[in-house]
């Protein structure tokens, strides 16, 4: 019984010493300081949420213009092109407006299913763990959400 004791005893004292390791560790950490931005950082989530959306560009593409097709036939069929706006016809005057607001759909759309899909797959980690501020990480999506909007 003695050994079996005194076994019991030698790694109860490496528990203690492996702790008091680990406070010492730990006791040296301090929180990040953010002296600059980080640039590759910023970059590297940009192209990421570029080649995300490059990936499915049936739905970065086609779709949005199926849409803005959609709408432009409503018009069409409910107003007309009787109708004048400052001696434009109407559905002349209507396409550029349809135009930017497809643009800023597709921008929002962009940085806002990337973050609920990231939650979603449980891969929101990934943009949570680098040592970038909450400033970075928004503008990166930014960054991503602009570009798929001019595209």
């Amino acid at each position: 019984m003695i050994p079996l004791r005194k076994k019991i005893n030698e790694q109860d004292e490496q528990e203690v010493d492996s702790t008091e390791n680990a406070e010492k560790a730990f006791s040296s950490l301090t929180v990040r300081e953010f002296n600059g931005p980080n640039w590759r950082g910023l970059w590297t989530l940009s192209v990421k949420e570029v080649y995300r959306f490059i990936k499915i560009w049936e739905q970065t593409l086609i779709s949005p213009l199926v849409t803005t097709l959609l709408f432009y036939a409503v018009f069409a069929v409910g107003v007309g092109n009787e109708k004048l706006v400052d001696n434009v016809p109407f559905l002349t005057f209507v396409v550029p407006g349809l135009v930017m607001m497809i643009m800023a759909q597709s921008a929002f759309a962009n940085g806002s299913v990337s973050l609920v899909l990231s939650k979603l797959q449980g891969n929101i980690v990934d943009i949570m763990m680098p040592p970038m501020s909450p400033m970075e990480v928004a503008l990166g999506y930014v960054v991503g959400s602009v570009v798929r909007g001019v595209v």
